[in-house]
């Protein structure tokens, strides 16, 4: 069917006007949907001093496990802590363990992951099959191995979380550099004397950016419930701290008679997660080059 010159041309405005991963954007609901959960979630870590009523720190010893109460919405724990603070003040902790922990995998896993793709050989080998290594471990195991030569703290998680992320990242930057290191452009590249460093930053990195893009939001959402079990375990943010997971530990001895300590962490665990891998999912349609826009 023959198409219009005015149809050419309003399609050409359109598309000219922004990227076409945008339009894809706009018109994926399901990747709208767990941006906005994710922007909810980051703006409640970033204006919980604003948004709680009390000091996640401050305990009312005559009000212990209260209820939910206009003074309390989401009621008290055993200390007299109130539990709408300590989970909006939880929120900082679990954005901050997993966007630093993921940097950490994606920086460390992303440059070995280039160059073993760029450099392949001997390279390629002895990268692989560190990872490979690395793989064998089940990642919370790996975690605690780790946590238990550094010791329990926070910063000791994000290094732990991190490593966990290192040989995905590894393999996700190779898989994709590849693909594009026998591109024409690239042994064009390559013949005009451009430089290996040259070619991996300006022509392999930038065509891997999308696989990463999606990697890291489906790696926070990761990052954020294995800070919550390594918390629950003890081995996470120690006391008074206000930690997800170390709420969720505190709360389940009190399930009985007081459910909202542990409900509580618990729905804020479950919407962060849900929030990310749904914008995870949604990205890796967006993106996906075979779509049809």
């Amino acid at each position: 069917m023959a198409v219009s010159a005015p149809s050419i041309a309003r399609q050409a405005r359109v598309r000219g006007s922004a990227p076409i991963w945008v339009h894809r954007l706009r018109g994926n609901r399901l990747a709208l949907v767990g941006g906005t959960i994710v922007a909810i979630v980051v703006l409640v870590a970033l204006l919980a001093p604003v948004l709680a009523p009390h000091s996640p720190y401050e305990q009312f010893t005559s009000d212990q496990l209260v209820g939910p109460s206009p003074t309390y919405p989401l009621g008290t724990d055993e200390f007299g802590r109130d539990v709408l603070s300590r989970v909006l003040f939880g929120a900082r902790i679990s954005i901050q363990v997993a966007a630093i922990s993921v940097s950490i995998g994606l920086l460390i896993g992303g440059t070995f992951g280039l160059l073993a793709a760029y450099r392949g050989g001997a390279w390629d080998m002895a990268i692989m099959r560190v990872a490979d290594v690395l793989f064998a471990f089940p990642s919370l195991l790996l975690a605690i191995a780790v946590l238990a030569l550094l010791g329990p703290s926070l910063a000791n998680v994000m290094v732990a979380i991190g490593i966990i992320f290192i040989p995905i990242f590894v393999r996700v930057t190779r898989a994709a550099g590849l693909v594009i290191v026998n591109e024409q452009y690239v042994e064009a590249s390559r013949a005009s004397g451009a430089s290996g460093v040259r070619i991996a930053l300006r022509h392999v990195l930038p065509n891997t950016l999308a696989p990463l893009l999606v990697q890291t939001t489906l790696a926070i959402s990761y990052a954020i419930l294995a800070e919550a079990s390594l918390s629950f375990l003890g081995l996470g943010a120690q006391p008074p701290e206000p930690s997800w997971g170390s709420m969720l530990s505190s709360g389940r001895g009190f399930m009985t008679f007081a459910p909202w300590t542990a409900f509580a962490p618990g729905a804020a665990i479950f919407i962060a997660i849900l929030g990310f891998n749904i914008l995870g999912d949604g990205l890796r349609d967006v993106l996906d080059p075979r779509m049809k826009v």
